[in-house]
């Protein structure tokens, strides 16, 4: 069976123009590199090798997104479907640290001594323990505090959608 050439492949995905650019700009990338060391671009082993050169330079998720490409290309252009190149883990952060309520006291003091709008933005999210964007999309019309019998502020969250808070 003759191989199917990837750039063919390439553009008969249904992609936009920017993301077609990428999987080419991703394909020669990697073909260039086998042609330099005389490795066989339709091979596992040399993608995986292309993959690990960039590991140092690249962070875990464009690496992940290059593998992805690669493979997917790999598939089809060689027709086998079992092509699996290796995966990158991602970063492991560092647990969260949280202050103490002494602790956020006296942050707070200090930061309202600085510019008001940004000490009013980290007494909300330390008080109402909101989403940072909720804070961002903050509008007057969020402010509910002159309106019926109870003071309330109105928090829009696109993950949770509009959220109140007393």
């Amino acid at each position: 069976v003759t191989p199917i050439s990837p750039t063919a492949i390439i553009e008969n995905f249904i992609i936009e123009e920017a993301t077609e650019r990428t999987y080419k700009r991703e394909w020669n990338d990697y073909e260039d590199y086998a042609l330099e060391n005389n490795l066989n671009h339709t091979s596992a082993e040399t993608a995986n090798s292309y993959l690990k050169g960039k590991r140092k330079k690249c962070l875990p998720s464009t690496l992940n997104k290059k593998r992805n490409i690669i493979q997917r290309i790999l598939r089809l252009a060689t027709n086998n479907h079992s092509i699996k190149l290796n995966g990158y883990r991602r970063i492991k952060y560092k647990k969260k640290y949280s202050m103490t309520a002494p602790q956020m006291k006296e942050y707070l003091e200090e930061q309202r001594k600085g510019k008001k709008s940004v000490y009013m933005i980290q007494y909300l999210l330390s008080k109402f323990g909101c989403r940072i964007n909720a804070i961002a999309n903050l509008r007057v019309d969020h402010l509910d505090f002159m309106k019926g019998d109870k003071n309330v502020m109105i928090l829009p969250c696109h993950k949770e959608g509009e959220y109140e808070v007393n």
